[in-house]
């Protein structure tokens, strides 16, 4: 979704999304997401853009969908997000070197080429700011057996509750019992 920068109007422009629309399809394309997160490309929310001076105010809330898996147990789940943007977009001038981009900008601007700004590119990249760097399931999620490799307290797992130790560390385990207490 290309937005033209000089056809915003100093009202701005406001954009709602109610799920329907493949909004992020072509952003999803050519920069998938990791392994185990997939985003589902029909999203909901406001966006407002605005012009304030040579820059452009993005600000608005999206709530997007995304299966991923659970870093415990393996689980494939649906989870939604809500992102709050509150960024400023800002075209890059004839005057600008390239190498002052990465120390000018901040973590908050949207540096651009030319008079067109990609905000699936934009909501696509701020999604995915919000994918967990360890997933779960649920907090409560028990994980895997490390021995018979199923979930921990289901029927499959009849493994006793403690798991034995390491072998590793009955040397250390044989000295903490010569300690006193």
């Amino acid at each position: 979704m290309k937005i033209n920068l000089e056809d915003i109007t100093d009202d701005g422009l406001h954009l709602s999304f109610d799920g329907t629309q493949d909004l992020l399809a072509k952003a999803l394309a050519e920069v998938p997401p990791s392994e185990g997160v997939v985003i589902d490309p029909a999203i909901k929310g406001d966006l407002d853009l605005i012009k304030t001076g040579d820059n452009f105010a993005l600000t608005g809330v999206i709530h997007a969908v995304m299966r991923l898996h659970c870093a415990r147990c393996v689980k494939e789940f649906t989870t939604r997000t809500k992102v709050e943007m509150d960024l400023v977009v800002r075209q890059r001038t004839p005057e600008t070197r390239p190498d002052d981009d990465a120390l000018q900008t901040e973590a908050s601007e949207i540096l651009v080429e030319g008079p067109e700004v990609d905000l699936a590119e934009i909501v696509y990249q701020e999604i995915l700011l919000e994918v967990p760097m360890q997933p779960l399931c649920s907090e409560s999620c028990p994980g895997l057996c490390p021995l018979c490799g199923a979930l921990k307290g289901s029927d499959e797992c009849k493994c006793p509750g403690e798991t034995a130790a390491d072998p590793r560390w009955e040397a250390l385990a044989r000295l903490r019992q010569k300690m006193p207490p």
